[in-house]
């Protein structure tokens, strides 16, 4: 299950891995974001925002990340410092752990064609 989540008010990288490993969640590679499709953008409701991977990426000793970004109808993938990401419009992106029991979060998470936001699931397709 992929668990996507945002802090309104911002925060950083290194907090939104904290925040992962006290809720025993797994870090995420590019595969797993460029992997969303273009619904996510009419799930969370959103005309802009990053889907961000965060399994670090090593480009000339800096650490940095990779991101799905999209605004309005363009939609792209990059690498950035992680320095860069936390803002209100960015999502962080982990996995739940194999022989994690089902734990409620306030986030949006996707199984599937099914998401779960706040223990509701849908259908993707049933989101219009």
């Amino acid at each position: 299950t992929l668990v996507l989540t945002n802090w309104p008010e911002g925060t950083d990288f290194d907090k939104a891995l904290a925040w992962a490993k006290e809720n025993d969640l797994e870090l995420t590679s590019p595969y797993h974001i460029w992997a969303i499709k273009e619904d996510l953008k009419k799930l969370l409701g959103k005309d802009k925002g990053y889907v961000i991977a965060t399994e670090e990426c090593s480009f000339e000793g800096n650490r940095q990340a990779c991101d799905v970004w999209w605004a309005d109808a363009k939609r792209e993938a990059s690498l950035y410092w992680v320095c860069l990401y936390g803002y209100s419009n960015d999502w962080f992106a982990f996995t739940r752990k194999s022989s994690s029991e089902p734990r409620p979060f306030d986030s949006l998470s996707l199984d599937g064609g099914v998401i779960e936001v706040e223990g509701r699931k849908f259908k993707l397709n049933e989101i219009k």
